[in-house]
């Protein structure tokens, strides 16, 4: 369980450093990355923060401040 492997899963993805998630699958995407990696951690809570993320912060969104902003806030 490792943000770095996060991370290398959404640079696999998005080959631009901004993630614009204005389609309802790459939302569904990302939520679906982070909690395939940390399964100890519901997902619910995950969907809440990443649409927090995208409320505070417009789109498109860089990659790390996305990843961050849920490190941070998920703990």
């Amino acid at each position: 369980m490792c943000w770095t492997n996060v991370e290398t899963q959404c640079k696999m993805v998005y080959d631009t450093p901004f993630i614009n998630v204005e389609k309802p699958l790459d939302r569904k995407f990302i939520i679906q990355i982070i909690a395939e990696e940390f399964p100890d951690l519901p997902r619910i809570r995950i969907a809440a923060t990443v649409d927090r993320c995208l409320k505070i912060f417009p789109a498109p969104v860089e990659r790390q401040k996305l990843l961050h902003f849920v490190q941070m806030n998920i703990r």
